[in-house]
């Protein structure tokens, strides 16, 4: 339907998304599996958990980086 079903802000993700990306890295390399360099990620849930029903599909729009990348997911 195109309606917004939520939004969030960065800092929900241990207060900055790059406290997140410093543990992921930090956690990764002491498991033997570092980040690779130009890795993309995407840093856990910045909304409530939402219901899905199949076939629904859902978009994500990453406003604040260049060119607002998107991300769709489709529900089977």
């Amino acid at each position: 339907s195109g309606a917004v079903l939520d939004s969030g802000k960065g800092s929900a993700t241990l207060g900055n998304p790059l406290n997140a990306a410093s543990w992921l890295a930090r956690d990764l390399a002491a498991a033997g599996t570092p980040l690779m360099p130009g890795a993309r990620l995407s840093l856990g849930s910045l909304t409530k958990s939402l219901p899905t029903k199949p076939r629904m599909f859902m978009r994500v729009v990453y406003e604040g980086l260049p060119g607002s990348p998107v991300v769709w997911v489709r529900f089977h």
